[in-house]
């Protein structure tokens, strides 16, 4: 997220990504409307409704959302996400939520499974992909495949500040790619969106060095 962008806004994005994992959309996107009441063009804000809107069947709001997103930058490294999602269409809530539930109850392969069926197969949407790759890497043989998938995700947004912890937390959990998580950690550290989840996990990973 790009240092201009205020407080309130970051903390109304913050809350729009919790909501999101709560499953709880319309909550998530209540907080996205406050968000762009007071920057309109924030490209975070844009991507984020537009890809909870397709993952609900609302096309309208999702295209709406995609047209300013891509006035404001025809490049911009989220309009692919909106693609997807726009793409992959409604998601079952009733499929999500039992997805998390079995992630939140340990049952990482049987979420895992839940997942992929919502995701008819394909890769997962960039508004649930930190989630499904959280999962993923806590199964047997998923560490892999989630480090690159969250790699990927951090390349194609870079001002995600949630993929970038998610990722960061990652390459903690292993020996040759510490280093770089604790580095990375003590950048999110210094951005007030980040700050207080990036120190909490960088004092681990520091220990484990």
């Amino acid at each position: 997220m790009a240092a201009s962008v205020s407080p309130a806004v970051q903390a109304l994005l913050a809350q729009a990504r919790f909501w999101q994992a709560q499953n709880q959309p319309e909550q998530a996107l209540k907080s996205l409307a406050r968000a762009l009441e007071a920057d309109p063009s924030n490209p975070d804000a844009l991507a984020l409704q537009a890809i909870i809107a397709a993952e609900r069947g609302d096309r309208r709001t999702a295209g709406s959302a995609l047209t300013t997103l891509r006035g404001r930058d025809p490049q911009d490294g989220r309009i692919g996400a909106v693609e997807q999602a726009l793409k992959l269409g409604a998601i079952d809530p009733a499929g999500l939520a039992e997805a998390r539930r079995l992630a939140a109850e340990g049952r990482g392969p049987a979420s895992v499974a839940r997942y992929q069926r919502l995701f008819r197969g394909g890769p997962p949407p960039d508004g649930l992909a930190v989630e499904y790759y959280q999962t993923l890497a806590g199964t047997e043989g998923g560490y892999e495949p989630a480090r690159e998938g969250l790699a990927g995700l951090v390349a194609r947004a870079p001002q995600d500040r949630h993929a970038a912890l998610a990722y960061a937390e990652l390459l903690s959990y292993r020996d040759a790619t510490r280093p770089q998580a604790i580095t990375r950690l003590a950048g999110l550290a210094a951005d007030p969106a980040t700050a207080e989840a990036a120190t909490r996990a960088r004092r681990p990973a520091q220990l484990w060095l």
